[in-house]
């Protein structure tokens, strides 16, 4: 297992929880860092990028040793960043499952990602992906519209699906209402058209969220490398989502992150 995303120190997110999160399904997790942050419950403050060749090098090294099976991307904060991941992964097309969290603006509204590596991700990194995982905002993002609203969010999904990627899930954590629905699209196989469905669960109303798109991404890729089908590893993961978010740890100062112990039941 790989984890592809910066370091976050307070633990809530990024590459320190991904590994925690792949812990937590009994598999061995390794790291490769894009981005140093200063960061805390109070949102980000600053964000050095890791030079785009050196987050090569990292994959590299890491995929060399074999035997890796599913790689997510978080954040990775540079257009460098996004090439040299795609240059490595594309040696390695075939062997393992590439899931996209395209992490492009944190939830306290620092930029994350550039116009040119948001770019890339459509050019280089859609043809790799089985799975990208965008919430609201991201979608928008990736299909050049000014919004998504929660009620077009189905239809974000098939844009996204007949725009490339082989599978799509819109995530509504962001929107409201008395259920959170993550909209999914999966590409056409074996001559079907694609399929449409949704993931559903009760809103945990809760300030402390931080962190929720990598528990989802993450729980996801985890899943993928167990052996699950895609659809299966989709539905473990909302599991996942709701017990981390039903545990979540409260921030000292403000926005708490959801908390992972062990797999739901």
């Amino acid at each position: 297992m790989v984890t592809i995303a910066g370091s976050d120190p307070s633990g809530g997110a990024g590459a320190q929880a991904d590994l925690r999160v792949f812990a937590v399904h009994g598999l061995y997790g390794t790291a490769v860092l894009t981005a140093l942050t200063v960061q805390n419950s109070r949102g980000v403050q600053r964000v050095e990028p890791v030079d785009g060749e050196l987050v090569g090098e990292q994959l590299r090294a890491v995929l060399d040793e074999g035997g890796v099976v599913a790689v997510k991307t978080g954040m990775l904060a540079s257009a460098a960043a996004v090439a040299a991941v795609a240059d490595a992964v594309e040696q390695q097309r075939g062997s393992l499952s590439l899931v996209v969290d395209p992490v492009m603006i944190s939830s306290s509204g620092y930029p994350l990602l550039d116009g040119t590596g948001i770019e890339l991700l459509r050019t280089r990194l859609r043809p790799l992906a089985c799975l990208i995982t965008p919430n609201l905002d991201e979608a928008a993002v990736l299909l050049d519209q000014p919004r998504v609203e929660p009620h077009s969010a189905a239809d974000a999904a098939r844009a996204l699906v007949a725009a490339g990627w082989a599978g799509v899930v819109v995530t509504g954590g962001h929107a409201q209402g008395d259920l959170a629905v993550d909209h999914v699209c999966l590409a056409a196989t074996q001559g079907e058209g694609p399929v449409s469905f949704t993931l559903e669960a009760p809103r945990l109303d809760t300030p402390d969220s931080h962190g929720t798109g990598c528990l989802f991404s993450a729980s996801v890729c985890a899943a993928l490398a167990l052996g699950k089908d895609l659809r299966s590893a989709l539905e473990h993961a909302r599991g996942c989502m709701d017990r981390g978010l039903a545990r979540s740890r409260p921030g000292a100062h403000g926005s708490g992150s959801v908390w992972l112990d062990r797999e739901p039941d």
